[in-house]
């Protein structure tokens, strides 16, 4: 008697039932139910008239502190030189893979793919890298321990999504996702290329902390790239920003938040 309680959510209701028990704890003084996105709380307050409140995802600033340098990540992964333009996550259909081979092929940069579920989700990658002409190499998957040291080895972080985001289930999540590893690749420090999708607007500002390109847009995609490797003070101000908007992004808030909403 007297506890509080939060339910939090990152996608839609699965069952009428679920629906229900929702709406009921969105009732209780005591209770709060939580989304992770503005499009999901937004869709939430529409389609089934429950008050949510925001908390986006977040990322622990001391797996990257302290930073590493490029030069130090890289000499520890065994990398060589540069410039390397990498991607942390799913290969799932709707992260944009393709556009980023066909964005960087024929660019003086190689691209360094860090994630798939198994082998044989990685080899189907690479047959498609192999058909673009970009210079990519695949790590497959790496323990979360081990991600800030491919993310600190980066000259540019893409997140190259398309204009529907799939989880590997086939699930279609692009109205509602609120990506882990956008708050990750801030807390990083080094200048992001992404695409202009709901899931990355709260937290990327074109020209702010990164630039951005529209989904499945591959000339703009390598516009980008090309400007990052080009100028070196834009990088550097890109860099500087995202760690900065890190900051503002922790778990440490985002506990402190829900708290204070209960």
């Amino acid at each position: 008697r007297g506890a509080r309680a939060t339910s939090e959510v990152h996608g839609l209701p699965a069952t009428a039932r679920e629906r229900v028990m929702l709406k009921w704890i969105a009732r209780q003084a005591r209770a709060r139910v939580v989304t992770i996105s503005e499009p999901l709380r937004e869709h939430y307050r529409r389609e089934f008239g429950i008050e949510t409140h925001l908390a986006p995802d977040a990322v622990d600033l001391n797996r990257f502190d302290p930073p590493l340098a490029k030069e130090e990540a890289r000499a520890r992964l065994g990398l060589g030189e540069g410039p390397w333009v990498v991607y942390v996550g799913g290969l799932y259909a709707g992260r944009g893979l393709e556009t980023l081979f066909a964005a960087t092929a024929g660019l003086p940069v190689k691209v360094l793919i860090v994630g798939g579920r198994d082998e044989a989700d990685v080899a189907a990658w690479r047959e498609k890298a192999a058909a673009s002409a970009a210079r990519v190499r695949f790590e497959g998957y790496q323990a979360p321990a081990r991600i800030p040291l491919y993310l600190f080895a980066a000259d540019i972080l893409a997140m190259p999504y398309g204009s529907r985001i799939f989880t590997g289930s086939g699930e279609d999540i692009t109205a509602w996702t609120s990506p882990l590893k956008l708050y990750e690749y801030l807390a990083a420090g080094r200048p992001i290329v992404s695409t202009d999708v709901l899931a990355v607007r709260g937290a990327l500002a074109h020209e702010a902390n990164a630039l951005l390109a529209m989904p499945d847009d591959v000339e703009g995609l390598r516009v980008a790239i090309v400007r990052l490797l080009s100028d070196e003070s834009l990088a550097a101000r890109l860099a500087v920003n995202a760690r900065a908007k890190a900051k503002d992004h922790t778990w440490v808030a985002r506990a402190k938040y829900i708290l204070e909403l209960m």
